[in-house]
């Protein structure tokens, strides 16, 4: 799979493994090559529709991705009578399309 490829190039994929939200590896691409190689992989992902369908995303995703601002704040509102903590965790956790 291209995308596999490309972040098998691009990425500390042990890094990202390691890491709880699976994006431990931030660093700059200086090669462009493989820039754009990840590039090109990442808009292949960016029609969500597939996603969507298949609910493949959180009901949080959705409410943030189709600007429904009252659920998104009832997430939000939801997730801080839990703890501290936890509120934290769900609000760093990156959730892309890839």
């Amino acid at each position: 799979m291209e995308r596999d490829v490309a972040l098998r190039n691009t990425c500390d994929t042990e890094l990202n493994k390691r890491d709880i939200y699976g994006d431990g590896d931030q660093s700059f691409i200086r090669d462009e090559g493989k820039r754009n190689q990840l590039r090109n992989a990442v808009r292949s992902y960016l029609d969500v529709s597939e996603k969507i369908k298949a609910k493949e995303v959180s009901g949080f995703w959705m409410a943030c991705f189709t600007g429904q601002f009252e659920l998104v704040a009832q997430f939000i509102h939801g997730w801080k009578e839990l703890n501290t903590s936890t509120t934290y965790e769900l609000l760093e956790r990156c959730e892309t399309q890839m």
